[in-house]
């Protein structure tokens, strides 16, 4: 039914043909049709199709995630998409408010809300991209100026909850990311404006440490320092990666599943078909999947399926390199940084799902605006 109404609108119909020639919708269908193949040939293909009950993140989520891009980029406005912003920026408020009531009843590593620190985190880097996002947004100036120092404000905030979520791998990537993204701008252009919102931030980094939020040690700042002391997490991922590459090489299992994967979800069997003992010294517990977005994509979906995850990822970061908008810019190259680098340590949530896919679907809406303005 939705299809036929967007058929009917001429409007939408010019869309929908500029839609067809997206790269980074053209990629990311690829990318879907390989997860289905690993999907149809995989040993518990009901796993895949519909995830675990925790995560929820089987091949059914990617369904949704291609019905919102229509959405987004066929039918939203740029007001309708300040909106969206607005309610991430709100909605990481709600959940910061209550993280910060468990944190002082000395929870350890609060989850507010979501219950799970690890998704709360990322949630925090995608409405720091928002808040940098709807300021660009703001038309009139003068709402403009106080909208952007509310975002560095709330930015601020939304660092302080990832390191009492004990994330370490969010805290790396935001940390990591915005030293780029620094690096980056004042290499384009040094200005008096630049220099004093870095000496402030430099301020109110300081202002945050002094507050020694590591009381019991479950921070992320903390988690980061101990790995010097205790290399047991590091080197249960290191044997994970191990167990993994090991699953998909051909000579230990089948050129099925080095092409196309173990199947959408069903890593838990590659990583019971090569498990190595050594990794129960330092954790003792199954893996469901690497804590390694790209190495779950590689052993999931093959080696077509893993390309076909790059590619997509390489045309998003195209589309941002070709961005015009300066002020839209720099809150994706921040966003696409962290995410990257987040994905290094974690697997792909359904938080991290359904968030990246609204940013990309933003994308692709910005530049068929730009080719409909020609």
């Amino acid at each position: 039914m939705s299809s036929v109404l967007l058929m009917t609108d001429q409007q939408l119909r010019e869309k929908l043909f500029l839609l067809s020639k997206s790269k980074i919708f053209k990629s990311y269908l690829i990318y879907f049709l390989f997860i289905s193949i690993s999907g149809f040939l995989a040993e518990n293909s009901l796993v895949a199709m519909w995830g675990s009950p925790e995560r929820a993140d089987g091949i059914y989520l990617r369904v949704f995630c291609i019905y919102s891009m229509l959405i987004g980029s066929l039918l939203l406005n740029y007001n309708h998409w300040r909106l969206l912003f607005l309610t991430i920026i709100i909605t990481g408020i709600i959940l910061l408010f209550f993280q910060w009531g468990q944190y002082t009843r000395n929870v350890t590593r609060p989850g507010s809300l979501l219950n799970q620190p690890t998704f709360l985190a990322s949630f925090y880097i995608f409405a720091i991209a928002s808040c940098f996002l709807l300021s660009a947004l703001i038309v009139q100036l003068k709402f403009r100026l106080i909208v952007y120092f509310l975002a560095l404000g709330l930015t601020l905030s939304f660092v302080i909850g990832i390191i009492i979520s004990g994330t370490r791998s969010s805290l790396l990537a935001v940390v990591f990311s915005l030293l780029v993204v620094y690096l980056w701008h004042i290499k384009k252009k040094i200005t008096s404006q630049t220099i004093g919102i870095a000496t402030i931030l430099a301020l109110l980094l300081v202002f945050v440490c002094t507050l020694n939020f590591s009381i019991d040690g479950t921070d992320a700042i903390s988690r980061l320092i101990s790995i010097t002391k205790n290399y047991s997490s590091v080197e249960s991922r290191l044997i994970n990666v191990e167990i993994s590459l090991s699953s998909m090489s051909p000579l230990h299992s089948s050129i099925k599943s080095f092409l196309f994967g173990w199947g959408w979800n069903n890593y838990y069997l590659a990583w019971d078909a090569s498990y190595l003992p050594s990794i129960n010294k330092f954790d003792p517990a199954p893996f469901d999947k690497s804590h390694n977005t790209y190495i779950d994509a590689v052993v999931m979906v093959g080696l077509f399926g893993f390309l076909a995850f790059i590619n997509y990822l390489y045309f998003i970061f195209i589309e941002i390199k070709n961005i015009k908008h300066r002020k839209i810019k720099i809150p994706f190259v921040f966003l696409f940084i962290a995410v990257l680098v987040q994905y290094l340590f974690t697997f792909d949530s359904l938080i991290d799902v359904m968030m990246f896919n609204i940013f990309a679907s933003f994308l692709i809406f910005t530049e068929i605006q730009e080719r409909l303005t020609c």
